[in-house]
């Protein structure tokens, strides 16, 4: 088995999720930049929920700006999540 690579862009969370993805699963060559991208969405997705924890739902009387962006990069990890055809239950072993 060939060892991936890892994007050199990847932020914690992201290394993280690729650590875990690349040992419990095989992934074929045209797959790896689905896995990438997989990664970037799920650093990104972890910065918005941070800074929403930390800035709340709204700023300045109004709808804080990433409040719409946390459900859309929850939507294309699940899509992603599901084209790479990953099980969930085998990551939590």
């Amino acid at each position: 088995m060939t060892k991936l690579r890892k994007p050199r862009d990847l932020g914690l969370a992201g290394r993280k999720l690729w650590r875990e993805l690349s040992r419990t699963f095989v992934f074929e060559p045209g797959e790896t930049g689905g896995l990438a991208e997989l990664c970037r969405i799920q650093d990104r997705l972890s910065q918005v929920r941070e800074t929403l924890a930390a800035e709340g739902l709204v700023v300045e009387g109004k709808r804080h700006p990433l409040a719409d962006l946390e459900p859309k990069l929850s939507g294309q990890f699940r899509m992603l999540w599901r084209t790479l055809r990953l099980d969930i239950a085998e990551v939590n072993k």
